[in-house]
């Protein structure tokens, strides 16, 4: 693959540095996730809009999973209350 000079000359600015750092802290690691996590290896369907359709359903899946990591959801604590009730109905 030959690369021309402004192409090359561009690799060595500031701004690309930091974009290509931003990239492997920001975009990579989603995509990583999804590889993994979500089987994004292949896609089950064939033909562009419904690939296209099933990566945005991955990609929308992920967001809520951030979404409620964020608001703390499934991490509560066990409600002391419930447990002392129960032990009354005894």
């Amino acid at each position: 693959m030959c690369l021309s000079r402004t192409h090359v000359s561009y690799q060595q600015t500031l701004a690309y540095q930091k974009a290509l750092n931003k990239r492997k802290v920001w975009v990579e690691p989603l995509f990583a996730e999804a590889k993994d996590w979500h089987g994004m290896r292949r896609f089950r369907l064939r033909r562009l809009w419904r690939v296209n359709c099933e990566a945005l359903v991955i990609a929308a899946g992920h967001n809520l999973q951030q979404l409620l990591k964020k608001q703390g959801w499934g991490r509560r604590p066990f409600p002391t209350e419930a447990l002392s009730a129960s032990f009354l109905l005894f």
